[in-house]
């Protein structure tokens, strides 16, 4: 995504200006949002994959996949608005657009027939929500760098569960682990990348709008 780099000083405190408690705590804030979402798509993409009934009336009717695909826009640009012009709103875009991304990777998992959608989601919750405990035990954040590395770390720990103690069918180890650490790391750069740049709602933008390009990630590792 490309987002217009700016400092909008009539706003409370920019990121770049805050304090590191407050700092600290608008990374929770970030942090709790992305492993709420994650979670939620990973539940609601495993319930559409197990409904009996759904994965051939979704590759049977493509228009299903049109319409789902429609109200993902529609959720990004509730979104957009609620960020930009009604703060009041935005938990309520927040859920309408976890919900919309839950039907598109339900989509791609009836589609494609294979886990790795709902299983590599429900380890980038696992990784958010640690950097979200992290942050909310010490006010401290972690840097690119050593987030990259506790990345790949949780990454492989719920790989290494999800396989052997949950015994999930299906399971491509490396696979799971690649797009995992990949996705998690991308957004981990966006956020310590834009934010001395960007307000705070700019940066959770932001952050909602790196799931547009998960699906498509999803779509080329199957076909290549």
């Amino acid at each position: 995504f490309q987002m217009p780099l700016r400092i909008d000083d009539s706003e409370e405190a920019c990121v770049a200006k805050n304090s590191i408690p407050f700092k600290a705590a608008y990374l929770r804030k970030v942090y709790f949002i992305l492993s709420f979402q994650q979670l939620t798509i990973a539940a609601v993409s495993f319930t559409l994959f197990m409904t009996p009934g759904v994965r051939p009336f979704v590759q049977h009717y493509s228009s299903t996949t049109w319409l789902i695909m429609l109200f993902f826009i529609i959720s990004v640009l509730c979104l957009r608005q609620a960020t930009f012009y009604s703060s009041q709103l935005l938990g309520a875009a927040l859920l309408l657009f976890s919900v919309a991304a839950a039907l598109v990777f339900g989509v791609l998992t009836a589609k494609f027939d294979t886990e790795v959608v709902y299983t590599v989601t429900t380890m980038n919750g696992g990784v958010f929500l640690g950097h979200a405990i992290y942050c909310l035990q010490t006010l401290r954040s972690l840097q690119f760098q050593p987030s990259l590395i506790a990345t790949v770390c949780l990454a492989t720990v719920q790989a290494w569960i999800l396989e052997s103690l949950l015994e999930v069918a299906s399971f491509d180890y490396f696979l799971c682990i690649l797009l995992c650490g990949f996705f998690c790391s991308y957004v981990h750069w966006n956020i310590f990348c834009y934010m001395k740049f960007l307000t705070r709602n700019e940066v959770l933008l932001a952050c909602s709008h790196v799931y547009i390009l998960f699906p498509k990630m999803h779509y080329v590792a199957l076909t290549h």
